[in-house]
């Protein structure tokens, strides 16, 4: 296998040359040397301290930290995003125990420990027996071959994302855990009122080509104040039958017509319901979406409230 070849062959973007390591209390730079196309599974590291280069075995550097998450390496791109992860793991010694966090997270993450964990044993049995034969293999071509021998396999991908977790949080089942939480609390499950009511707004004030659009800090103003005065009530698709719905819209959004005409009229109260305003954070990326893939944006909404609301 040539050098050129050989380049190529980095188990992840963290090993990318120039990139940075904190292992056991010492800061490192990884270094792409002449001797390093002769091993892709040996890194050589640079001691920001002392300059000295060192070479270390990739399955020494992923399996240290095994059982004691503390010594685990942490990776970063940048030398100031280093300092920070360090930081990070600094400060989060007092974490909440695993009995706050349901069983379904901390069974994930126990099931992701276990596939890097076996997979990186894997990979050290092959890299013997391939050093056995005085055979060379690509890690990638390693970590294929021991994704695919699972028990139960998981595609690379999978095992990148398992990894990265992995690495933030050292390992630990605890952190990847509430890191899993938190990815799923975020996660807002919005009311098919609420989608109609921010996919109105953005089809009437924001998409397409207009000689005015607002902008959108002045979007969320406008859905605030339309929801002051419905009194956080809008049309439900659920309960509106199609032909209504229209009219029911154009009269909530016409801020000349008093409420009360709509709510004290007993067949269009019934067709409301009561909506809360999502975030602005949500709001916002929401709509960077929606500006970003406009093809993907007809398609949801016509897919969710019909041809007619978009024409």
């Amino acid at each position: 296998m040539t050098r050129q070849q050989h380049k190529t062959l980095y188990l992840d973007p963290c090993f990318k040359p120039g990139s940075f390591v904190y292992w056991r209390k010492r800061t490192y730079q990884v270094e792409q040397s002449a001797q390093a196309a002769s091993d892709p599974l040996t890194i050589w590291l640079k001691d920001i301290e002392s300059g000295e280069l060192t070479d270390f075995s990739v399955t020494e550097l992923l399996l240290d930290g095994q059982h004691n998450h503390q010594s685990a390496p942490i990776f970063a791109p940048t030398s100031a995003k280093l300092t920070q992860a360090v930081q990070e793991q600094n400060l989060s010694s007092a974490l909440a125990p695993a009995s706050t966090l349901p069983q379904k997270f901390l069974t994930r993450a126990d099931k992701m420990i276990e596939t890097i964990e076996t997979v990186q044993q894997l990979v050290r049995e092959q890299e013997h027996l391939a050093a056995l034969r005085d055979e060379q293999m690509g890690y990638t071509v390693l970590l294929k071959q021991a994704c695919a021998t699972l028990a139960k396999p998981v595609s690379l991908s999978t095992y990148y994302k398992y990894w990265k977790l992995y690495r933030q949080r050292h390992g630990d089942r605890v952190q990847m855990a509430a890191a899993l939480r938190r990815k799923t609390a975020n996660q807002i499950q919005l009311s098919k009122g609420q989608l109609h009511f921010i996919d109105t707004l953005i089809l009437r004030f924001y998409a397409g080509k207009r000689s005015i659009r607002l902008t959108p800090h002045k979007l969320y103003e406008l859905a605030g104040s339309i929801l002051e005065r419905t009194g956080n009530l809008w049309l439900d698709p659920d309960k509106c039958p199609s032909g209504g719905i229209a009219n029911v819209v154009e009269e909530l959004l016409n801020a000349r017509l008093p409420v009360q005409a709509i709510l004290g009229n007993a067949e269009k109260f019934a067709w409301l319901s009561e909506i809360k305003l999502p975030s602005q954070s949500w709001f916002y990326g929401y709509l960077r979406w929606f500006e970003a893939q406009p093809d993907q944006g007809r398609k949801l909404i016509t897919g969710r409230h019909g041809q007619e609301m978009w024409e």
